[in-house]
């Protein structure tokens, strides 16, 4: 009979080691299943925002294309001679030309020509008398400045 209490006592202590470790196990993964699918809440919600967040941008790209594209037609009418006649009357502006100092005159030189002037008297250099043995005159541009 003392036989029967300690089987009875090794059965009871064994199921409840092994209850505890299955049911460990089963924490285990349920907590991984949860990680998991918070993760994947987690990436929903950052995908919903990019989504938001393009949208947005997008919206402002075509208000923006929109406006550029307003400025372009508003110029073109501010550019347009009925505008600037309308302007020259209001103002009672005469057309003339421009003073001497509004005038500059730039010579284009050639390499050669600007190989034998020095870079300091190349703003003095006139390419109406070319030094010998050089490339004739290129054509002079004239600039006003306003």
């Amino acid at each position: 009979m003392k036989n029967k209490p300690r089987r009875q006592a090794r059965n009871q202590t064994a199921p409840i080691g092994g209850m505890l470790l299955t049911g460990l196990k089963f924490l285990v993964m349920l907590a991984i299943l949860t990680g998991l699918v918070d993760y994947y809440i987690y990436l929903n919600q950052k995908i919903a925002e990019t989504e938001r967040a393009i949208l947005n941008n997008r919206q402002q790209l075509s208000r923006t294309i929109r406006e550029i594209e307003q400025l372009r037609i508003h110029k073109e009418q501010l550019s347009a001679w009925p505008h600037i006649r309308a302007m020259i009357l209001r103002f009672d502006l005469d057309l003339r030309e421009p003073a001497p100092g509004q005038v500059a005159n730039i010579a284009v030189l050639s390499p050669a020509q600007a190989a034998v002037i020095p870079l300091e008297n190349a703003s003095n250099f006139n390419p109406a008398a070319p030094a010998p043995g050089t490339v004739p005159q290129t054509p002079l541009r004239r600039v006003s400045r306003n």
